[in-house]
């Protein structure tokens, strides 16, 4: 390494598929995880309340992970779903 020579291809840090879990990262997993309790919590809420968008965005919030394995765009989704409810009753959509 000193005299212009690189070093050994073991010696660099590869990103490998050994550090994920079903294409997840740990980040992931643990988003995946929130953003479905969320999911599991809206749904509850929305059976006994009656309210039909409440349910549906929990739905899928608790479904969308199993297609998403992109870290960033499982937290925008999540964000986008948990927060879709309170968009629409600001513009007067309440089923």
């Amino acid at each position: 390494m000193l005299n212009g020579t690189s070093p050994p291809q073991d010696a660099i840090p590869t990103n490998t598929s050994d550090d994920l879990f079903m294409g997840l990262t740990l980040a992931g997993l643990m988003l995946s995880g929130f953003f479905s309790l969320v999911g599991m919590a809206f749904v509850i809420y929305a059976k006994k309340q009656g309210r039909l968008i409440i349910g549906l965005c929990g739905g899928g919030l608790m479904l969308y992970p199993y297609c998403i394995t992109n870290t960033w765009l499982i937290l925008l989704v999540g964000l986008f779903l948990s927060f879709l409810p309170s968009i629409l009753k600001r513009f007067n959509v309440d089923m």
